[in-house]
């Protein structure tokens, strides 16, 4: 794949005249992001599309079971790299074509109440009132450690099936369509999910040769490319709040304050994984 970006030709408007938020991304975007070429977008109706210079390679989801130890990290550490660059690359004024089926992107000023909207949306007895009243007191004590402003433009979908991997190193970063102004922090959730269940959202054929085992050492190796993202104070307490959010398409469908607690009493699937 050709590094260059050739992007002053890229349509930065819809149809309609609005700002392509997709391409506005990709220019913003240096070399070491490895963002393949935007070669065309539009939107249909409220379906976005996009489509990229192809990469070729396999993704690096794929490859891991076949690697080496030393390929492995080598491979951990790129991606760290490419993230510190997105992450580098001027975020504050974009937001995502299209999130948690075309709702608006939840700024983090408002993290906290619209987590309580959903728990207020929750109706029943006496004892769904008492997990209610926690959570509130959970949310009110959580949110001095999330009232950060972003800073970062992140990727917000980290995960090795958005890596391309090919004779032995990343050559790409994709899916960046709900890239957007945020935290170091926030793109941690996801990446520490696939490692705490390489399986989750795999393929069929790929499940049986994803061993959790083979996963353990990545979140260090990521931090010592890259510590910023774990630098944060309060990381496991934030990362909570960040879980919270991620499963919000599913809390808005069925609003569930024991759900909630769960997570902000007993923690996340992979705060384990988080280096100390």
């Amino acid at each position: 794949m050709d590094d260059r970006r050739s992007r002053g030709s890229l349509p930065d408007h819809r149809a309609d005249g609005s700002a392509d938020p997709r391409t506005a991304v990709a220019a913003c975007l240096p070399a070491g992001a490895l963002y393949p070429e935007v070669i065309a977008s539009g939107c249909s109706d409220r379906d976005d599309w996009l489509v990229t210079a192809r990469v070729p390679g396999v993704s690096l989801l794929e490859a891991w079971p076949g690697m080496s130890r030393p390929e492995r990290e080598l491979a951990t550490h790129e991606l760290a790299m490419a993230v510190k660059a997105l992450h580098g690359a001027p975020a504050q004024h974009l937001r995502p074509p299209c999130l948690f089926r075309g709702a608006p992107v939840v700024p983090r000023s408002t993290f906290i109440e619209t987590l309580k909207t959903l728990v207020m949306r929750a109706a029943g007895g006496r004892d769904d009132a008492d997990v209610s009243a926690r959570v509130f007191e959970l949310l009110d004590e959580h949110e001095p450690l999330i009232n950060d402003v972003p800073n970062v433009m992140a990727h917000h979908d980290l995960n090795f099936g958005q890596c391309i991997w090919r004779d032995g190193h990343l050559v790409g970063l994709v899916d960046l369509e709900m890239s957007h102004a945020n935290t170091a922090d926030w793109d941690l959730p996801v990446l520490l999910g696939m490692c705490a269940e390489p399986r989750h959202g795999a393929s069929t054929a790929l499940e049986p040769a994803l061993d959790v085992e083979d996963f353990v050492d990545v979140p260090r190796w990521f931090r010592d490319a890259y510590p910023a993202p774990f630098t944060q104070p309060s990381l496991i307490r934030r990362l909570r709040i960040y879980e919270l959010i991620y499963r919000l398409a599913s809390f808005t469908d069925t609003p569930d304050p024991a759900r909630m607690l769960d997570v902000l009493e007993h923690g996340t699937r992979y705060e384990h994984l988080v280096p100390a």
